[in-house]
């Protein structure tokens, strides 16, 4: 076939070379017979300054329309081909597909696109148009440059009848009608089909218009890609239960046929108003096991929706849990710890989080609560109001916090010469501390107190 193209490129070639039309038929018992036409145009890129615009038929059954001596393409991937008949001036046709020859000089052309409607237009309607027109204009561009091109169609209509024959016009009017057939056939198909999952989709409670429309576009191309049938979708079911949303979808068998995973991107409104509504069931329960700690209002739903996503996230269920516990020990790292324990006290899971003004203010809670602690031990010492600040005054916020969290289990005061030691023992969490009070006269005190008391 490619030879058989190569021969008619140049037979037309040494047949035109004015802006005349030209057509004749040729061919052998061997290679079968073919008719052409063709016409030389100006162009503006030298030297393809004399391009041929050509259309043949060969056997009566394959139509070429091609453009040679245009330039020289060596990709077609930055190549655009425009048009404009004199008669139409104000609408462009592009060319939609083409390919070119092995030596990169020859463009074969198929469908054409109106750039005013946007229709799509097939070869021989497209080359129809040269018949009640008088020129055409081609821009032919690509990274290179470009070559404007005008074509002579006069005479073009007693060309184009002989080449394109009655029987193939008739052929291939059967042969589309044919194909819209099957499109239409496809279409109202995939609209039953369409039509199907959309009703499902709105049964599960997806009433947005555009989520609507893309979870059903996401299916269907889910299915494409995994090579599916959408005809096999019988029911489906949105699970939001999980921290990423899935999507399942069953056949008529209730056998599940694909699962989508995170369609929280494609129906963000749905699965909010759903996790919303799911969140409200757990808000009283989650509410009643923290109402012993001091949250105001924002940060009770802070910790509630915290707790009830990280229980979604580890699938942990919260009817199960008996109790929530705070680590206090973690406060000093500024962030608090909380224990999710069943009714056998066992942890089922842990969440922390960060709750900055909440953990400022339990902590001087704290504080406040470890100097009481203290000054309630110090009345062993017969301490004074004032030594009993000295004491105080020497520990550390931090050592206050511990003591207000943990409690003492004992202190001892131990003076020496230049400094009286104070032993922190704790009741949990934290190792013994000491803590250095260097004040000669405030260890002679001590001394004398000690004394007394025995």
């Amino acid at each position: 076939m490619n030879k058989i193209i190569f021969i008619l490129l140049i037979t037309t070639t040494s047949l035109i070379y004015s802006q005349n039309w030209s057509y004749k038929s040729g061919g052998s018992a061997f290679d079968g017979k073919y008719k052409t036409a063709s016409i030389i145009g100006e162009g503006t890129d030298y030297p393809y300054n004399k391009p041929i615009l050509v259309i043949n038929l060969y056997k009566e059954e394959s139509l070429n329309f091609y453009i040679s001596n245009s330039g020289f393409y060596q990709s077609l991937a930055d190549i655009e081909i425009l048009w404009i008949f004199d008669n139409e001036p104000n609408i462009i046709y592009k060319s939609h597909n083409f390919t070119k020859s092995k030596d990169g000089k020859v463009l074969f052309l198929d469908d054409f696109k109106n750039s005013a409607n946007g229709d799509y237009l097939w070869t021989t309607e497209f080359i129809e148009k040269f018949k009640y027109a008088n020129k055409v204009d081609v821009r032919i561009k690509n990274n290179s440059g470009k070559n404007d091109i005008s074509f002579s169609l006069s005479g073009s209509a007693k060309a184009i009848n002989y080449v394109i024959s009655k029987k193939y016009k008739e052929k291939e009017i059967a042969y589309r009608s044919e194909l819209e057939k099957v499109a239409i056939e496809e279409l109202n198909e995939k609209i039953e089909i369409s039509g199907r999952v959309l009703t499902l989709l709105l049964r599960a409670g997806i009433k947005d218009d555009k989520e609507w429309v893309d979870m059903n576009q996401a299916i269907e191309d889910t299915f494409k890609y995994y090579n599916i049938e959408m005809s096999e979708i019988d029911s489906l079911n949105i699970d939001t239960s999980s921290y990423s949303t899935r999507l399942k979808l069953y056949n008529k068998d209730g056998e599940l046929i694909n699962e989508m995973w995170g369609v929280e991107s494609v129906i963000p409104k749905y699965v909010k108003d759903n996790k919303d509504s799911e969140f409200q069931e757990n808000y009283d329960i989650l509410a009643s096991l923290i109402k012993d700690y001091n949250f105001n209002e924002n940060e009770k739903n802070i910790v509630t929706r915290e707790i009830n996503d990280n229980c979604m996230l580890f699938k942990i269920d919260i009817k199960e849990i008996d109790s929530i516990e705070i680590d206090w020990i973690y406060l000093d790292v500024s962030a608090i710890n909380f224990n999710l324990l069943n009714s056998n006290k066992e942890s089922i899971g842990r969440h922390t989080m960060v709750l900055k003004d909440y953990i400022i203010r339990t902590s001087l809670e704290f504080e406040i609560k470890g100097v009481k602690i203290l000054n309630l031990l110090l009345e062993d010492y017969n301490l004074t109001k004032t030594e009993k600040e000295k004491v105080i005054k020497n520990l550390t916020k931090e050592q206050l916090r511990h003591i207000g969290i943990a409690g003492l289990e004992s202190i001892t005061l131990k003076p020496y010469d230049a400094k009286t030691i104070l032993y922190l023992n704790y009741a949990k969490y934290y190792k013994p501390q000491n803590v250095n009070i260097y004040d000669i006269d405030f260890s002679k005190t001590i001394k004398m107190k000690l004394k007394s008391n025995n």
